[in-house]
Formats: C-alpha cells, sequence, structure tokens
C-alpha cells in the first residue's frame, strides 16, 4: 500500500471505534460470564448424576444378587416339592398295591406333605 492509499481517521473517528470494540468486549464478557455459570451449574449436575449412577448401579447388582438367590430357592423348593410329590405317590401306590405297606407310611407321607407347604409358605412370605 501506497501512503496516498491509506485513509486518515479522524480523532472522533478513532474515539467511535475505540467505544464500539469497549461496547462489544462488554457484551462479550457477559456473555462469557453466563456461559461459565452455565458450566458451572452443569458440572455440578454432572457430578451429581455421576454419584447417582454409581448408586444404582451398585444397588442394580445387589437386586441382581438377590433375583438370582430367589430364583435358585425357588427352583430348590420346586424340585423339594417334586421329588415329595413323588415320593408320596410312590408310597400311595406302593400300599394300595402291596398291602403289607401300612397306613402309617401314607400318614408319614401327609405329615411330610404338610411340613413341606408350610416351609413352601414360609419362603413365600419372605418373598
Amino acid at each position: 500500500m501506497q501512503d496516498d492509499e491509506l485513509e486518515e481517521f479522524s480523532y472522533d473517528d478513532l474515539v467511535d471505534v475505540l467505544n464500539d470494540a469497549g461496547e462489544l468486549a462488554t457484551k462479550e464478557k457477559a456473555k462469557l460470564k453466563d456461559l461459565k455459570l452455565k458450566f458451572d451449574s452443569l458440572q455440578t449436575s454432572y457430578e451429581e448424576l455421576k454419584t447417582s449412577h454409581e448408586n444404582l448401579k451398585e444397588t442394580h447388582e445387589k437386586l441382581e444378587k438377590a433375583h438370582n438367590t430367589l430364583l435358585a430357592h425357588e427352583n430348590k423348593a420346586k424340585l423339594s416339592v417334586g421329588v415329595s410329590y413323588v415320593s408320596c405317590k410312590v408310597c400311595c401306590v406302593s400300599s394300595s398295591i402291596n398291602p403289607s405297606c401300612s397306613s402309617s407310611d401314607m400318614s408319614s407321607c401327609d405329615e411330610s406333605l404338610v411340613l413341606e407347604n408350610e416351609k413352601l409358605k414360609d419362603l413365600v412370605m419372605l418373598v
């Protein structure tokens, strides 16, 4: 550029440019302050959510273990009931086929079923 191509600014022009720049800087500073407040708020929310997530993960793991334990107990109870039922059936069938099986064998089957039934009721109450 040559010297004659340069535009000369007056004092008033320079003051206006400087005032405009100051106003722009003030507006940008206010925006930055708002953004910083939002960032701090989001940071706090993030930390709270992160902690909540960790707590929920731990609770989920505990519930999953408890659920698996209950399923295992339920399966065990079903097997136990099935075995009691089969053995009682065998007892009842053998007593009707074999007269040497006494009615006291059947009553012991009935008693064992009553006890088994009470255990299952207690187990269900705990769940």
